[in-house]
C-alpha cells in the first residue's frame, strides 16, 4: 500500500500576503525554515553589499543576504517567528507534535491547534 504524499506547506496569513514571503524566495525551501528558526523573532540589518561579517552571510553566503536584502529595497525589518507555518514544515516533514513543539518551544496543545486550523482552513 503506497504512502500518501502531501504537499509542501505553502505561506499563508491572516489577510493579506505574508511579509515574509521574501525569505521563501532568497536561496530555497529548506533555507528558508533555517533562516526563520536563526533569525525569526529578531531584527535584522542586511547589507546589499555585504562584507563578509553577518551571521546570515556565514549561514547562506553573501549572494543570498545581497539578494534577500534588495528585495524591495528594505534593508532592515523584523523577521517574523512564523511559527504556525514552521509547525506545519515540521509535521509535513514527519515530526511528532511533542518535538515540534519542543522545536519551536510551544505548548504542544498549541501546536496541535496550529495543525487543526490548516485541516479546517
Amino acid at each position: 500500500m503506497s504512502e500518501v504524499v502531501r504537499p509542501r506547506p505553502k505561506p499563508t496569513a491572516r489577510g493579506s500576503k505574508p511579509s515574509w514571503t521574501p525569505s521563501l524566495s532568497f536561496s530555497g525551501f529548506d533555507e528558508a525554515v533555517s533562516f526563520l528558526m536563526h533569525f525569526g523573532g529578531a531584527e535584522l540589518h542586511l547589507q546589499k553589499n555585504p562584507k563578509g561579517r553577518g551571521q546570515a552571510e556565514a549561514l547562506f553566503g553573501a549572494p543570498a543576504v545581497a539578494k534577500l536584502a534588495a528585495h524591495g529595497g528594505i534593508t532592515q525589518r523584523r523577521v517574523p517567528l512564523a511559527k504556525p507555518w514552521l509547525a506545519r514544515v515540521f509535521d509535513w516533514r514527519g515530526h511528532t507534535v511533542a518535538s515540534i513543539a519542543r522545536t519551536l518551544r510551544a505548548s504542544d496543545l498549541t501546536v496541535r491547534r496550529w495543525l487543526k486550523e490548516v485541516d479546517a482552513g
